[in-house]
Formats: C-alpha cells, structure tokens, sequence
C-alpha cells in the first residue's frame, strides 16, 4: 500500500469518527443559524473599525472606547449562544484529533526528536 492510500485511510478514519461527526452537525447548526451570522458579521465589522480607528495618525480615543465596549459586550452574548459554544467545542476536539495525528507523523518524520510519542502520549502535555 502507498502512502496516498494511507492517507485516504487516514481521512475516513477521520471523517467517521465520532467527534468529526459531531463537529459537522455542529458546523452546519453553526452556519445555518441566522442570528448568529449576523452577530458574527457584526463583531468583524466592530473589529475592523477599531483597527481602521487605531491605524489613524490621529485617533479618535473615545470612538475606539466605544468601539470596544460594543465589541466586548458583543462578544459576552457570543459566548452565552450556545450553538456557537458548542461548535466551538467540536472544532476544538476536531483541531485536536488532527494535532495529534500530524505530532504522530512528526514524530516518525524526525527519528523521536522534537515530536510526541505515541507511546508517551499521556505524559505529553503538547496535544492534551
């Protein structure tokens, strides 16, 4: 077997595991979900003001003040919304899955050094 037909293996592996499962229902919840949207569009349209105001030669501190208060409290209500927590969470375990296989493969690449081993992985605190 090649390494292209490891590497589908791999990819359905990872795509029929339970916690890939669960990121993509939580992923479409996530982008189907239109209030949220627009929450998510407003925070980066009040990020990027701040980072226009900021790169003035001449600031408006009160702007950026307010500007950030906004942003703030919209981030606060972003963090109460819990289909976004919890595709946040699934991403999060999704991220780790694959940090985990590429730290596997690292440690392959490079003889033990620098990467993780997968005989070590408890006591690694890299990918945890």
């Amino acid at each position: 077997m090649n390494i292209e037909e490891k590497a589908r293996e791999l990819g359905q592996a990872i795509i029929e595991d339970p916690k890939f499962i669960a990121y993509k229902k939580a992923r479409m919840i996530h982008d189907s979900d239109e209030e949220l949207q627009k929450m998510l569009q407003r925070y980066e349209e009040i990020r990027n003001e701040i980072i226009i105001e900021n790169q003035k030669s001449v600031k408006d501190e009160e702007k950026i003040k307010n500007l950030s208060n906004a942003l703030q409290f919209l981030y606060d209500e972003l963090m109460k919304n819990k289909v976004l927590t919890d595709f946040l969470e699934a991403k999060h375990e999704v991220d780790m899955i694959i940090s985990k296989v590429n730290s596997i493969i690292d440690f392959y690449l490079t003889g033990g050094e620098g990467g993780c081993s997968p005989s070590k992985c408890s006591g690694c605190s890299g990918c945890h």
